[in-house]
């Protein structure tokens, strides 16, 4: 199956996906769907892109997932556009019940992992990553992203391992854990970028480490 000229506007962004290609493969209790899509995604002006190429695999066990996301520049503000939309509490846009539990995290039914291999990551007021790599895997109960990996546009290198679980027994059932590197962090370039012309008070590289950790009963509040 081929489809070209894919477009939607009916988000508060664009998507257009210039061609869908998808191959059944039918066995006897699984199918199999060879993916190839480029999306391109278009807002205020920005545009961001990410070809994703892999297979699906649709069982009684759930959908399974082994695939490539490719990007030449990719704005995080889309990212989290999208990811708050999706993960919208209730139908109506009206939260859940706080005595309410949660019986299952949003990826539930899937399964597998997403290699990452994204030019440019654009973020804030003009800064940007680049080189970003890293493998993001879903489990039953934790979306993980393992060996990440960036250059920062100013100086200096990112390392970065972080995992979402979800235990839906506790009232703030999604928790996250993050661990950062920062190496060959040129102080001087980074304390200059916002007042060019003047001397940076502490110059030098550095090696930073560190860890952030968070709970939240949706997703979205930990972005």
């Amino acid at each position: 199956i081929s489809v070209t000229g894919v477009e939607t506007c009916a988000l508060p962004i664009c998507v257009r996906a210039v061609e869908v290609r998808v191959a059944l493969v039918g066995q006897a209790r699984q199918s199999r769907i060879d993916l190839r899509l480029p999306l391109a995604f278009e807002r205020d002006g920005g545009r961001s892109d990410v070809n994703l190429a892999g297979f699906v695999t649709v069982g009684q066990g759930g959908v399974g997932l082994d695939a490539k996301a490719v990007s030449e520049v990719f704005a995080v503000d889309d990212a989290q556009l999208l990811f708050a939309l999706a993960l919208a509490p209730g139908s109506a846009g009206t939260a859940p019940s706080a005595a309410a539990p949660t019986p299952a995290p949003f990826w539930s039914g899937f399964t597998g992992k997403v290699a990452l291999d994204f030019r440019r990551l654009a973020y804030g007021a003009g800064q940007e990553l680049q080189e970003i790599s890293g493998t993001l895997r879903l489990e039953p109960n934790s979306f993980r992203l393992d060996e990440g990996r960036a250059v920062m546009s100013r100086s200096g290198e990112v390392k970065l391992k972080a995992e979402l679980a979800f235990d839906g027994r506790a009232a703030e059932p999604y928790a996250l854990k993050s661990d950062f590197e920062v190496a060959d962090l040129e102080a001087g370039a980074w304390l200059l970028a916002p007042n060019p012309g003047h001397t940076p008070i502490v110059e030098g590289r550095f090696k930073a480490t560190g860890q952030l950790t968070g709970s939240a009963r949706e997703p979205s509040a930990l972005l």
